[in-house]
């Protein structure tokens, strides 16, 4: 059980960092902030940057999902 509450502390963490960098209010906020992008290719490209890490966490979208 220790290691399924680590996994999930581990992509809790994930999560925290993820928000603390792009920090979003509401969507106005969300829209505010792609007008900074001259695309939505590139802010897609950004948020997909953002949703990429670098440690594996051995876990699925569907994991994820139930978390």
């Amino acid at each position: 059980m220790q290691d399924i509450d680590d996994k999930v502390e581990k992509l809790r963490t994930i999560f925290l960092n993820s928000i603390a960098s792009v920090p979003m209010r509401d969507e106005g906020a969300a829209h505010e902030a792609l007008k900074d992008y001259q695309s939505l290719q590139q802010a897609s490209d950004r948020l997909f940057d953002l949703l990429i890490v670098l440690e594996n966490t051995d876990q699925t979208v569907g994991t994820v999902r139930t978390c």
